[in-house]
């Protein structure tokens, strides 16, 4: 054996390169198997990184586990009775090889095929090695939980604030008092070495303890790279300015009012270069879009890459146009490949022709090379299939489109189901598409009942997501068809998103429509259930073929 293949870190890499490229975990297996020297770098690349904790606990002795199953399908996994010292061989040898705990995103397994860990193992986990981490080498993890958490999604938060960590991906829900306070005071305890996290990224619910919590945990830290937070209360003077000094900080969420902000500007103009030197994706939640404006023209960094303005009055649509000139003017106009811009108030009913988004508002844009746009302006968001092209070819490497997805008033769309094509044809790599849309299916009505595909053979590569707003289905409208185009633009469509379905009253100008809202939402439940079933065919189709 070559000289070369014994060294552990080369060994690394070709094992890493193999799992990417040449079949996965199955083809480490097979090459480790060819030599024993081998052994230890396999199992490292095969450990690294997992999805859950369910693949180390399946390490305790079978006697200690049962799998039982749940109301909803699911399976969990749970302890029959505390795992004895001698135990704990196996699993510690597994779990020193971890480095990180990812969810991705888009990856959907059966949902009944899912075995989870029952809270009571979390609870029983966390109580064994209170004193002793778990995962004593993890490096960075990935935590999240849609609904309300309690002590058992605690623990297995906990399970992860190990002393290596240097990066956390968190997304919160509602939580009780008592696991606010248990978050709040791991967080205070975690990472007293000011050298050790990188990264903070984390979605919450407000919740001050938690808040509070995060931001001296992030002050704590002199080399972050990354600071992101859902802040709810204003940052002062001295915090901002603090995180403005940071050499390495690429990524930094903060909340500054008018107040604030004008200090800030003030002092960023004394120092010149220095303030906020690394930064690449920055997140400001302000009172209006007059403050966004004087932090774009202090940020003249060309590295910037990523924006986001949350403010909390709408901007009228004029206002907003000469924001986004000066954003195409931007010195980072060149690097710039996502941009957000969201208002947490709605305009008033009677006042969408002041801050109705047309074409020309979002024309300036197109100047940029997006990946990803996502506008919730306040207003109205009126586009046409003609726009729509012209989006498309402006923006080829387009990943992430939603304009209005979370819009409650209804606004007759004039983009067509037919006028996603163009977006299929020239961003192929859409993974999430959002924007309301007409149903009306005549444009590919007749190809459609001849057999043919509805979109002429063009559809997105991965497109998992479609979101359609606010917009409505007549009761005559053939669900069927609006699934059937759906599902041939989005083979691999696993989500049909719409406001009908979300919390609250949806309004057409002034009126409620509490009752038409639950209809529409049942109607678009429907449509879901077809074009993800027929998304399914579909893939198996294209499965068929290349094996055949």
């Amino acid at each position: 054996m070559h000289r070369c293949l014994r060294v552990p870190e080369l060994l690394d890499i070709i094992f890493q390169k193999v799992q990417i490229e040449s079949g996965g975990n199955s083809a480490v297996i097979a090459l480790a198997c060819t030599a024993r020297c081998f052994q230890d770098a396999a199992l490292d690349t095969l450990w690294q990184s997992q999805a859950s904790l369910v693949p180390l606990v399946k390490c305790f002795p079978e006697a200690l586990l049962t799998e039982t199953k749940v109301e909803d399908g699911s399976r969990e996994l749970s302890f029959v009775k505390d795992p004895e010292p001698e135990d704990w061989a196996r699993v510690a040898a597994y779990a020193a090889r971890i480095r990180a705990i990812r969810l991705d995103p888009y990856s959907y397994p059966s949902y009944y095929g899912i075995l989870q860990l029952a809270g009571s193992a979390l609870e029983t986990l966390h109580r064994l090695t209170n004193t002793t981490p778990l995962l004593p080498n993890l490096r960075s993890f990935e935590w999240t939980h849609a609904f309300k958490i309690d002590s058992h999604n605690v623990a297995s938060l906990l399970l992860y604030l190990s002393p290596q960590v240097s990066s956390m991906d968190i997304l919160l829900a509602a939580m009780s008092e008592q696991s606010a306070k248990v978050i709040a005071d791991a967080l205070c305890k975690f990472s007293e070495n000011p050298a050790q996290l990188r990264t903070i990224r984390i979605v919450s619910p407000p919740c001050p303890p938690v808040e509070q919590a995060i931001l001296e945990l992030g002050l704590r830290q002199q080399h972050l790279q990354q600071f992101q937070y859902t802040w709810e209360n204003e940052m002062t003077l001295a915090t901002v300015s603090h995180l403005s000094t940071l050499n390495n900080l690429q990524q930094v969420s903060i909340r500054a009012n008018a107040e604030t902000s004008r200090g800030l500007l003030e002092l960023a103009q004394t120092r010149g270069g220095q303030f906020f030197p690394a930064l690449q994706f920055f997140s400001l939640y302000t009172d209006t879009l007059t403050v966004c404006e004087a932090w774009l023209r202090t940020l003249r960094h060309p590295g910037i890459s990523n924006l986001t303005f949350t403010v909390n009055t709408p901007p009228p649509s004029a206002a907003l146009c000469e924001f986004f000139v000066k954003l195409a003017q931007h010195s980072a106009h060149g690097n710039l490949r996502d941009l957000r811009f969201v208002s947490t108030t709605p305009c008033a009913a009677n006042e969408h022709g002041l801050h109705l988004v047309h074409p020309d508002t979002l024309s300036p844009l197109l100047q940029l090379n997006l990946k990803s746009l996502k506008l919730e302006p306040g207003g109205p968001i009126q586009l046409d299939d003609d726009f729509v092209a012209r989006m498309a070819r402006a923006w080829p490497e387009l990943r992430i489109l939603e304009l209005n997805a979370e819009w409650r008033r209804y606004v007759v769309p004039q983009v067509t189901l037919a006028g996603l094509i163009p977006l299929a044809r020239h961003c192929p790599d859409v993974q999430l598409l959002a924007l309301p849309v007409s149903t009306d299916v005549s444009a590919f009505q007749e190809r459609y009942e001849a057999g043919y595909r509805p979109t002429g053979g063009v559809s997105f590569n991965r497109c998992f997501i479609v979101g359609v707003g606010p917009s409505m289905i007549d009761e005559q409208a053939d669900q069927l068809m609006i699934a059937g185009f759906l599902s041939d633009l989005c083979p691999d469509l696993v989500a049909v998103q719409t406001s009908w379905t979300k919390r609250g009253v949806a309004l057409r100008a002034n009126e409620a429509m509490e009752e038409e809202n639950e209809e529409m939402g049942e109607i678009w439940k429907q449509v879901e259930r077809y074009a993800r079933e027929m998304a399914r065919v579909r893939r198996q189709e294209r499965m068929w073929m290349e094996v055949s």
